[in-house]
């Protein structure tokens, strides 16, 4: 039987409105998943039950999270941190530098520097931008400049496929390391607005945002 014509606007109706209504309740599960965990300035997750949360202006600190539990680890105004390993994890508060241990649970002033920018942190180091220039830990105690990055292109997001090979992004250019860090390869450059950086591990691709 072939359907009167005037029927059909009444049936692409009918559909339009099936997918609309699994359209919206899909996009309601997905707002209603969400959930408002506190007011912080820095955090930073190992997995999807430990991480670290901090706040910073008067009564800042560093609160290690297990589970949602918040437990107070230093008692310092913090404005970023980064998680190293199970063991260690950095913060700052832009000109100080602290290192936290034993489950980030023991915390000390490492470094002061101005301006300090925490990048990224690796197995092997934390990277660190500061002042014009991208900085690797060697050791606990001491900061050194990385090779191959021109003073003044800000060093953005970064991200790694494995310990030796990095991938570091500026505004306009895309930077690899094979070294862990120590040296640097402009690989692409005449980039805009670039800001972001995903290595796909399990396929050895690397994405970067940007205006292309």
């Amino acid at each position: 039987m072939r359907y009167k014509w005037v029927m059909r606007p009444r049936i692409f109706i009918a559909f339009f409105l099936v997918l609309f209504a699994a359209a919206f309740t899909q996009s309601a599960f997905a707002q209603g998943s969400w959930n408002t965990f506190g007011t912080y300035r820095a955090a930073d997750f190992f997995n999807a039950h430990l991480g670290l949360v901090g706040s910073d202006g008067q009564g800042g600190m560093i609160q290690r999270v297990a589970d949602g539990a918040l437990t107070e680890v230093f008692s310092t105004p913090v404005i970023q941190i980064a998680i190293q390993d199970s063991n260690r994890a950095w913060a700052t508060d832009d000109s100080n530098l602290y290192l936290g241990t034993k489950g980030w649970t023991s915390w000390k002033g490492m470094l002061s520097q101005s301006s300090i920018t925490l990048v990224r942190a690796t197995p092997v180091a934390l990277f660190v931008y500061s002042d014009g220039d991208m900085y690797r830990t060697v050791g606990d105690t001491m900061l050194t400049i990385v090779q191959g990055i021109t003073h003044g292109d800000s060093i953005t997001a970064m991200d790694y496929l494995n310990t030796s090979r990095l991938i570091a992004v500026s505004d306009s250019n895309i930077y690899l390391s094979t070294d862990s860090g120590a040296t640097w390869a402009q690989v692409l450059g005449k980039m805009i607005g670039s800001g972001s950086v995903f290595a796909d591990t399990a396929h050895g691709l690397v994405f970067t945002g940007g205006d292309n």
